[in-house]
Protein backbone atom coordinates (compact mmCIF):
# COMPACT_ATOMS: atom_id res chain seq x y z
CA UNK A 1 0.00 0.00 0.00
CA UNK A 2 1.29 3.54 -0.64
CA UNK A 3 1.85 5.88 1.81
CA UNK A 4 -0.58 9.00 1.98
CA UNK A 5 -0.57 11.16 4.61
CA UNK A 6 -3.13 14.51 5.56
CA UNK A 7 -2.51 17.69 7.77
CA UNK A 8 -5.33 17.80 10.55
CA UNK A 9 -5.44 21.59 12.32
CA UNK A 10 -7.31 21.33 15.29
CA UNK A 11 -8.47 24.69 16.97
CA UNK A 12 -8.82 24.28 20.99
CA UNK A 13 -10.98 27.33 22.19
CA UNK A 14 -14.93 28.34 22.25
CA UNK A 15 -15.08 24.93 20.53
CA UNK A 16 -13.20 21.84 18.96
CA UNK A 17 -13.23 22.26 15.77
CA UNK A 18 -11.15 20.86 12.59
CA UNK A 19 -9.79 21.12 9.34
CA UNK A 20 -8.14 19.36 6.91
CA UNK A 21 -5.38 19.58 4.38
CA UNK A 22 -5.18 17.71 0.52
CA UNK A 23 -3.47 14.16 1.19
CA UNK A 24 0.30 14.22 0.22
CA UNK A 25 1.72 11.12 -1.40
CA UNK A 26 5.14 12.18 0.80
CA UNK A 27 5.73 13.04 4.46
CA UNK A 28 4.63 16.81 4.16
CA UNK A 29 6.80 19.92 5.93
CA UNK A 30 6.48 22.64 8.05
CA UNK A 31 6.10 24.49 4.63
CA UNK A 32 3.14 22.51 4.02
CA UNK A 33 1.65 23.46 6.75
CA UNK A 34 1.80 26.77 6.15
CA UNK A 35 1.14 26.65 2.51
CA UNK A 36 -2.27 24.69 4.11
CA UNK A 37 -3.35 26.69 6.17
CA UNK A 38 -1.81 30.16 5.54
CA UNK A 39 0.52 30.27 8.98
CA UNK A 40 1.76 28.24 11.97
CA UNK A 41 0.45 30.41 14.93
CA UNK A 42 -2.51 30.16 17.40
CA UNK A 43 -4.24 32.72 15.72
CA UNK A 44 -7.20 33.74 17.47
CA UNK A 45 -7.50 30.47 19.41
CA UNK A 46 -5.70 29.48 23.26
CA UNK A 47 -3.86 26.90 21.11
CA UNK A 48 -3.67 25.12 17.59
CA UNK A 49 -2.35 21.92 17.00
CA UNK A 50 -0.79 20.06 13.61
CA UNK A 51 -0.78 16.98 13.05
CA UNK A 52 0.71 14.64 10.54
CA UNK A 53 -1.15 11.44 9.95
CA UNK A 54 0.06 8.34 7.61
CA UNK A 55 -3.60 7.29 6.71
CA UNK A 56 -2.78 4.16 5.85
CA UNK A 57 -0.92 2.83 8.82
CA UNK A 58 -3.39 5.17 11.41
CA UNK A 59 -0.02 6.78 12.87
CA UNK A 60 0.71 10.31 13.81
CA UNK A 61 4.21 11.60 12.53
CA UNK A 62 4.61 14.52 13.32
CA UNK A 63 2.93 17.88 14.81
CA UNK A 64 2.96 21.24 16.00
CA UNK A 65 1.12 22.49 18.82
CA UNK A 66 0.97 26.60 19.33
CA UNK A 67 -0.10 28.95 21.88
CA UNK A 68 0.30 32.15 22.67
CA UNK A 69 4.07 31.92 23.63
CA UNK A 70 4.98 28.82 22.81
CA UNK A 71 5.44 26.06 20.30
CA UNK A 72 6.33 21.87 21.08
CA UNK A 73 6.95 20.18 17.53
CA UNK A 74 7.94 16.99 16.86
CA UNK A 75 8.37 14.27 14.38
CA UNK A 76 8.50 15.83 10.45
CA UNK A 77 7.14 19.13 11.45
CA UNK A 78 10.00 19.34 14.11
Amino acid sequence: MVPTFLIILTNDSYSDDMRYSKVFDRVPTRQDVIDSFGSIDSGDHNTRTYTVLNIPDRTEVGGITVTDDEEYSFGCLK
